[in-house]
């Protein structure tokens, strides 16, 4: 990870816990070792997608979505094998709000089991992460 041993995580996880402070260990609490910000992707029925998306941005719960208008699914549903054309929404927030999007997300979506996975972001452009932020705020 990095190139940087687990004794070397360690240390620098312990620094950042005492408070220290240098231009490495503000890289791993910056750009996502705590994972503060994460993408959440979410499969819906084309026609339901946009309004998904529109209203988990205008609650809130999400800085920004895009969506992917047809994606090819094939998964197992019921003993069969399904072959479907679905939207793929990508939806950019906090960690924090993960729980809540996916509250909501089941609460609106027609799926009995609605695919929501959000995956951290370790890595990315440090003015479009505190945008994320500052779009989220209430």
């Amino acid at each position: 990870m990095w190139g940087i041993s687990s004794v070397g995580r360690a240390i620098a996880w312990h620094a950042i816990g005492q408070g220290f402070e240098s231009p490495i260990l503000h890289h791993f609490k910056v750009v996502g070792i705590k994972m503060e910000y994460v993408v959440v992707l979410i499969t819906a029925p084309q026609a339901e997608a946009k309004e998904l998306a529109m209203t988990l941005v205008q609650e809130k719960l999400a800085a920004c979505a895009n969506i992917i208008d047809t994606v090819s699914s094939i998964y197992w549903w019921e003993g069969k094998i399904q072959d479907d054309k679905e939207s793929l929404l990508i939806l950019k927030t906090r960690q924090d709000m993960v729980d809540a999007l996916i509250i909501r997300t089941r609460q609106i979506h027609s799926y009995t089991v609605p695919e929501i996975i959000a995956l951290p972001i370790i890595k990315g452009n440090h003015d479009y992460l505190n945008w994320i932020n500052e779009s989220m705020i209430v």
